[in-house]
């Protein structure tokens, strides 16, 4: 296969002076995973920068549906706290984005046992998960394909 060397190049011209400040807001995809990975420990865990995205609610919903207790600041600072695992299924937050995925990790590591559902989110095609089941499974757990999700019991 060729690749073909694609070179962009952008003029700017004009005659006035740009000036002003930009702030510049955190990654979604960032701090899903950081509010993700807080569901590793019961200790508090603080995300700073943390932008207000449609992604970050419905990963903050996933984490409360789970056993979270989660505050934002005006200042954009999250902080997250799992004092228990209350729930270990996500299933009923399927097709909604592919963070689901990422808790099986934690859910399997703190409560023995995860269930994740098949995932959707967003359209740029079907990209495998089979390193996150194999990972799971190379460390001993067992991992089931169901019906609309896969299960995981260590």
């Amino acid at each position: 296969m060729q690749m073909s060397e694609r070179k962009e190049k952008f003029a700017i011209r004009g005659g006035a002076v740009l000036s002003g400040e930009v702030e510049i807001r955190g990654s979604k995809n960032a701090a899903s995973k950081a509010m993700v990975a807080s569901l590793l420990t019961d200790e508090p865990c603080v995300i700073e920068n943390i932008p207000f995205s449609e992604e970050v609610a419905i990963t903050r919903e996933l984490c409360e549906r789970i056993g979270s207790s989660i505050t934002y600041e005006e200042d954009h600072t999250s902080s997250i706290i799992t004092p228990r695992i209350r729930e270990y299924s996500v299933i009923e937050l399927s097709r909604r984005n592919r963070i689901p995925i990422l808790a099986f990790g934690p859910l399997l590591a703190r409560a023995g046992e995860a269930e994740v559902p098949f995932l959707g989110g967003d359209p740029i095609g079907h990209r495998p998960i089979d390193f996150h089941l194999e990972s799971l499974t190379r460390m001993n757990a067992t991992v089931e394909r169901r019906a609309h999700s896969y299960y995981a019991s260590a």
